[in-house]
């Protein structure tokens, strides 16, 4: 240990010791000033050893940093220059990532250009297909690697049905559907069924004719294209429709209503009224008796 090292450590310990007895007292009003006096004397004899105090103990310079004092930290002359390495570049394969060439310093291992991976390249597969798959069971295929060789085997998946739709329309009595067959297989289903149309008439056609006392017959078909249904229904006879006639009673004959259809000229009488008889007037010498109503003779004159 040198001698200005051996002073700085007793002035030390001496101003450490008066610091201690400065805290513990109770005179701490008066012993203020002294405690600053220390305080003046430890930074003034600090500064007046400080220059020579180190007995420096050297590192060697290297990459990271110049020639330094193990103690006190003291630095002379500048850090040393890297010796630099290239880090060749790897080549990716089929499975395994690659590598960018790089350097790094290999005294202080520090990176100077770092190296960056390369994506596996992966399999150039060409392929044999050892079972086909069908719409509901998968296949099997081998893949064999053109660059390194590597072969395995694959499942194929279900192609799955490709179906035609096929519609069948409904019909008066029938309903419709919808047939989806599978174009690769036998496979089918339906759905989307829709109710029978039921059967429409047509305007209708009439076969016979009613009359006053006969019945009628008409023929529907169906409005429905294609459909060849047919119904017939009975026309009520139309029942006569008449026209009366009064045929009032005279002296002699009876009144009666006449009653004739306007359709088919059927008649009948009812309604008979009885004769009303003469009104036989008075005879004189020169005029017999008539019918007042008729003017029938009834009765000769009576003469002079």
């Amino acid at each position: 240990m040198t001698k200005h090292l051996r002073i700085l450590l007793l002035v030390m310990t001496f101003i450490t010791i008066l610091s201690v007895l400065v805290g513990c007292s109770d005179m701490s009003g008066m012993m203020e000033g002294i405690n600053d006096k220390i305080a003046d004397i430890k930074d003034k004899v600090i500064s007046a050893i400080a220059p020579d105090a180190c007995d420096h103990e050297w590192y060697a310079a290297t990459c990271l940093a110049p020639k330094t004092c193990s103690k006190c930290g003291e630095v002379e002359g500048e850090k040393l220059s890297h010796s630099i390495v290239v880090d060749e570049a790897v080549a990716p394969t089929c499975t395994l990532s690659g590598k960018t060439e790089g350097s790094h310093c290999h005294k202080c291992n520090e990176i100077i250009v770092p190296q960056e991976t390369v994506d596996a390249l992966g399999h150039t597969n060409s392929e044999v297909i050892d079972k086909a798959p069908t719409c509901t069971e998968k296949g099997e295929k081998t893949l064999t690697c053109s660059v390194c060789g590597y072969v395995h085997t694959e499942e194929i998946a279900p192609l799955g049905h490709d179906y035609d739709d096929v519609v069948t329309t409904p019909t008066c009595t029938d309903g419709g559907f919808t047939t989806h067959i599978c174009k690769s297989c036998d496979y089918k289903y339906t759905d989307g069924y829709l109710d029978p149309l039921g059967h429409e008439r047509d305007a209708g056609t009439i076969i016979v004719d009613a009359t006053c006392t006969a019945d009628g017959t008409i023929k529907y078909g169906c409005a429905h294209e294609g459909c060849t249904h047919t119904e017939t229904d009975v026309i009520p006879a139309k029942g006569h429709k008449y026209v009366s006639v009064v045929v009032d009673p005279t002296c002699t004959l009876a009144g009666y209503t006449t009653h004739t259809c306007s359709a088919c000229s059927h008649s009948y009488k009812d309604s008979e009224t009885a004769a009303t008889g003469h009104s036989k007037s008075t005879p004189t010498c020169t005029e017999a008796g008539i019918c007042t109503i008729c003017g029938v003779k009834l009765e000769d004159a009576l003469n002079h």
